[in-house]
């Protein structure tokens, strides 16, 4: 958008813990929840339909120390002027009964 060319590295697990999530009650715009798979699912159509690219790709490394930035993937390197990062998170269980 704006004459830009985003593009959305995925990483392996595409859509992250929400896709293991049964029922998100918390999320803007859908007042009786929504299932976490159908969530990630609706927010990769309208970065499709916004013109985003999305690349299955895990990042590895990210250097911010000289303009354009460096992204390393397994696969790729990439540089881009600008860069949001959202990292996901992953359970980590107990292993203990309950």
């Amino acid at each position: 958008r704006g004459g830009r060319r985003p593009l959305v590295l995925c990483g392996d697990e595409e859509g992250g813990q929400l896709m293991f999530t049964e029922r998100v009650e918390n999320f803007p715009g859908f007042p009786d929840g929504i299932s976490g798979r159908e969530l990630m699912q609706r927010v990769q159509q309208q970065a499709s339909h916004a013109g985003a690219t999305l690349l299955h790709e895990t990042v590895t490394s990210v250097d911010v120390a000289l303009r354009p930035f460096t992204i390393q993937t397994r696969n790729v390197t990439l540089r881009a002027l600008s860069i949001v990062l959202a990292t996901g998170g992953r359970p980590r269980w107990l292993g203990v009964p309950g």
